[in-house]
């Protein structure tokens, strides 16, 4: 058997399986400041509350005690993923395989948005039935994240695999910097959505306001992830070719 080359492992031990670890401790800490790169410091200021509440002045969204049911309003930039459709370079794959992940994360978000919809418009809500329900959907939707995340390295390591030998340790350690930047950014927004879950299964006497803004949060989240990742893409564009 050929051993597991150094970039490979790296990428599903240190940077999937650690995930994982902290994501099933809640202890993202150590996760981050190990996985630090030069674009760390812009996450984390796309992240900050200043920023993401200028998203939401941009895209018209405030947090209100008015809940609307509906689908997420998050915008995907559903044009730019569209030109990822037809990748030639790893590098196109890359975007291609990042417009994944956010896009099949957005659908997982959007699903526990439909249950509180539910939610909203039961005319006798039982709350134990309900708290059974928004539990068990959050199970279903950490399980999903995980099989994303899991498919997206595997895509990411497939593409690595195409390259000559001496190009496959830069091009992980790309896919490194890019992966680790699109999980802050799910990390963010799971805790959001795992706040709604929260506030349902305590039936809080303001339970529709916490829940509004835990969404609004989860729209921002998504929207400040599309900018970054499209940032990334650009800069990768306006490099000279270093082959």
């Amino acid at each position: 058997m050929q051993p597991i080359p150094v970039w490979k492992r790296k990428l599903l031990d240190d940077v999937v399986g650690s995930y994982k670890t902290c994501q099933t401790e809640e202890d993202f800490g150590g996760f981050f400041t190990t996985h630090r790169s030069q674009h760390s410091d812009d996450i984390e200021k796309r992240l900050s509350p200043a920023n993401l509440a200028s998203i939401g002045s941009n895209l018209g969204h405030s947090p209100s005690s008015q809940f609307e049911t509906g689908p997420l309003d998050i915008p995907s930039s559903a044009a730019w993923v569209a030109e990822s459709a037809a990748p030639t370079t790893p590098d196109a794959e890359f975007k291609k395989i990042s417009s994944e992940f956010l896009s099949d994360h957005e659908k997982q978000a959007n699903d526990i948005k439909a249950m509180t919809d539910e939610l909203k418009k039961d005319p006798n809500p039982d709350a134990e039935d309900w708290r059974k329900k928004l539990e068990k959907k959050r199970d279903e939707v950490k399980r999903a994240s995980d099989k994303i995340i899991d498919d997206t390295f595997n895509k990411a390591i497939a593409t690595i695999e195409t390259l000559p030998e001496s190009h496959r340790a830069a091009a992980a350690d790309l896919w490194t910097t890019m992966s680790t930047g699109l999980l802050a950014f799910w990390k963010q927004a799971w805790a959001a959505i795992l706040s709604v879950v929260d506030t349902v299964v305590k039936w809080v006497v303001d339970m529709w306001v916490k829940i509004k803004e835990a969404f609004h949060t989860v729209v921002q989240t998504f929207a400040a992830a599309w900018d970054w990742i499209k940032h990334i893409v650009a800069s990768m564009a306006a490099e000279p070719d270093a082959n």
